[in-house]
């Protein structure tokens, strides 16, 4: 799942720290800037699920970096549609051991 977020980064050197201390701390994510938009885009990617966005934007604020996710519909379907799954599979598990 990708998610992307706006940033208040425009510093390379700055996002180049960032991007290895993401890689480094959330071992399943793939990130990079795009601080050639006028939003300073971080996208990142989790080979293993979904971005835990909240955790990324606290993460990335004690590095000096304030972020927020870009809103997008189809993003927002999926995560919810994943969220369910997730649930249904938990349940399923739960009952096999009741």
């Amino acid at each position: 799942m990708v998610e992307v977020f706006k940033s208040d980064v425009n510093d390379p050197k700055h996002a180049e720290i960032l991007i290895d201390m993401i890689h480094r701390v959330f071992g399943d994510y793939e990130a990079n800037f795009d601080l050639d938009d006028c939003d300073h885009i971080l996208r990142v990617e989790c080979k293993s699920g979904l971005v835990q966005y909240d955790i990324l934007i606290n993460f990335l604020k004690k590095n000096g970096c304030n972020a927020e996710v870009l809103p997008d519909v189809v993003n927002r379907m999926v995560r919810k549609h994943h969220i369910r799954q997730e649930r249904l599979k938990s349940s399923i598990k739960k009952a096999n051991y009741v």
